[in-house]
């Protein structure tokens, strides 16, 4: 029964390490953007690269724009091949500039840098880049095809940290390694004081 309660010590050990890894950190964000009757809102996927610097690498936003309708879908976000180094898009317009780097908890509050995140749909042939210009100004926006400009605006950029997947995985095994070891508790008492419990016989021994 000792060995058990041992056991059962460690795993629960082994798994708030891993709850508290680097790693396990949030890796996915919700993210809304909204300027005038424009919406961008979706998911995002990346991992920390600096203290408090996420480079995203994968996610999507639907577009809901109440001004040019022809612009409504689902955008991929495109990588930065030069992460974290900023890059020129090609397509469909080689004039904007992208490193898709959050910093969620930044101090100056800036989510996003100057060159912000970059998107596609290739179904529409239509990309969206959306940066910010500096503390405590409002985040930009643009929409274009191979024939330039078609939407944009200022507006405000909200974030919300989701759990990542190996925070939930740490968490999921600790609450049942300490179910183990409450068990494992649990049981321990009643063993010892009922030797029977062990399989151990006694002897009584004659006055």
């Amino acid at each position: 029964m000792k060995s058990f309660l041992r056991v059962a010590s460690i795993l629960v050990v082994m798994c708030f390490s891993i709850a508290i890894m680097p790693n396990a950190q949030a890796d996915t964000f919700s993210v809304d953007f909204t300027s005038g009757g424009s919406t961008v809102a979706g998911t995002l996927m990346g991992s920390l690269i600096s203290p408090g610097v996420y480079a995203i690498t994968g996610g999507s936003v639907t577009l809901t724009d109440s001004y040019w309708a022809g612009g409504n879908g689902v955008y991929s976000l495109v990588p930065d091949p030069s992460s974290p180094n900023p890059t020129n898009s090609t397509t469909p317009v080689n004039w904007f500039t992208y490193d898709d780097l959050l910093t969620p908890n930044a101090a100056n509050g800036e989510i996003l840098d100057g060159n912000g995140l970059y998107f596609y749909d290739s179904t529409l042939g239509l990309a969206i880049n959306i940066w910010g210009n500096g503390p405590g100004q409002p985040y930009t926006w643009e929409l274009a095809d191979s024939n330039g400009y078609r939407d944009g605006g200022n507006g405000a950029f909200y974030i919300t940290p989701e759990p990542g997947t190996l925070f939930l995985f740490g968490t999921g095994l600790l609450g049942l390694a300490l179910m183990v070891f409450r068990s494992a508790r649990s049981r321990l008492p009643s063993a010892i004081s009922n030797p029977a419990a062990t399989g151990r016989s006694t002897s009584v021994l004659a006055a």
